[in-house]
């Protein structure tokens, strides 16, 4: 329990998205298979494995993967005792068959996959998962990403020798199935590699968050010295404690600073306040979703909330970034969200100026493409990390913007 709390894994327990859920289904998982190869309570526990395999596939794709270490455990075990578990096999495919009701979901989600945000899929991809699962801070010098790759490495060759140790030398103190399983979650970025370069094309870390039960569960099972008699064990787990205490105060703390900056970020002088509401049609724009979502729901002012509103561009997102996800998920937004949004493309054609709150310094898309169409931009006063100006655009602009998607 220790690793993913002290690791910044941590982090998807308090974030509405299914990545805390995927991970806990993954445990449930687990313990379902394990507990179904004992008598007792054997229905109950074949009937809990096959719908945690049915709600991990359909919270999130990827956690599909959770059939790759179950079956090759399931394997390792019907080879052990020369016969198949029907039941179990039973138990295990049909929470595969649940894949069947993401089917009408694929074609909606696959617009993004052209154009998704995440970096092309690579080997590298599997060391960088590892660092985004369980190390809270990027390292940004070229000698402290060179030390993070040493540590990530010699993280996985111990994994890979508390493998081979459990598997030969200390088979007696965990089954041979059970070290199977637990080594093959500990790898399920391979496994998570090979479905993004062959079916998916796109992978974020974040997907295999499932490789955190085994690795903790290897960890714990390396290191028995440390609990080999009562008072070692009080010591260790009175420094555990501690040390969750501290880490996540540390975190408390930081993340009120963040918060701090990113309503800093969104509170505007009195005059420039003034100046929106004089006009019931005059909005407060800006091209940053993440303060776009924050704005939205926290910013302090209740007058200003309403006005903000989000600007997208297809075309300068895809020239500058090489995405379009934010664009994409801009336009199915504003279908149901009661929020503001406009495409940059209908904004350059209003006249008169309109209210940005741009990233200082000036970058990003929004940027470039105020540099492309020649706009005015007049510095207003300073919000925090960003700046509000107005902005006024050419009245001989083309109606067809020169950039195109």
């Amino acid at each position: 329990m220790t690793l993913p709390v002290l690791t910044a894994t941590f982090y998807y327990a308090a974030e509405a998205r299914p990545y805390g859920l995927l991970l806990g289904l993954f445990g449930v998982a687990i313990l379902s298979w394990q507990s179904a190869n004992e008598p007792r309570h054997r229905v109950t526990s074949l009937i809990t494995l096959a719908l945690s395999l049915a709600l991990a596939i359909n919270t999130h794709y990827f956690g599909l993967l959770i059939l790759a270490p179950l079956c090759l455990a399931e394997a390792t075990r019907s080879l052990q005792r020369r016969r198949l578990d029907p039941p179990l096999l039973a138990a295990i495919l049909c929470g595969a068959a649940s894949l069947v009701a993401t089917l009408p979901f694929q074609p909606a989600a696959a617009e993004f996959r052209q154009h998704y945000y995440t970096p092309p899929v690579t080997l590298s991809t599997v060391l960088s998962t590892y660092h985004y699962l369980f190390i809270e801070h990027d390292f940004t010098t070229r000698t402290g990403r060179l030390l993070l790759l040493a540590a990530i490495v010699i993280g996985i060759l111990a994994l890979a020798a508390a493998t081979v140790s459990l598997l030969t030398r200390h088979a007696d103190r965990i089954p041979r199935p059970d070290t199977v399983l637990l080594a093959s979650l500990s790898f399920l970025p391979i496994f998570g590699f090979l479905l993004a370069r062959f079916v998916t094309h796109s992978l974020s870390p974040r997907f295999l968050v499932g490789t955190v039960p085994g690795v903790a569960a290897l960890t714990a099972l390396a290191l028995p010295s440390l609990f080999a008699t009562r008072r070692r064990s009080r010591a260790v787990l009175t420094l555990l404690v501690i040390a969750i205490a501290t880490v996540n105060l540390i975190r408390i703390r930081n993340e009120r600073l963040h918060q701090q900056q990113l309503l800093a970020g969104i509170t505007l002088t009195p005059a420039i306040k003034a100046d929106i509401l004089s006009s019931p049609a005059q909005l407060l724009y800006m091209a940053d979703p993440d303060t776009f979502r924050i704005a939205n729901y926290y910013a302090p002012d209740p007058e200003l909330r309403p006005r903000f509103t989000l600007v997208y561009s297809r075309a300068h997102e895809l020239l500058s970034n090489h995405t379009d996800t934010v664009s994409l998920l801009a336009e199915h937004h504003r279908k149901i969200l009661p929020a503001p949004f406009t495409t940059y493309e209908e904004l350059r054609t209003r006249p008169g100026p309109q209210i940005f709150l741009l990233p200082r310094p000036a970058g990003g898309w929004i940027a470039s493409a105020l540099a492309v169409d020649r706009a005015q931009v007049t510095p207003l006063a300073p919000a925090g990390p960003r700046d509000a100006a107005a902005v006024r655009f050419p009245t001989d602009l083309p109606s067809r913007p020169s950039v195109q998607p």
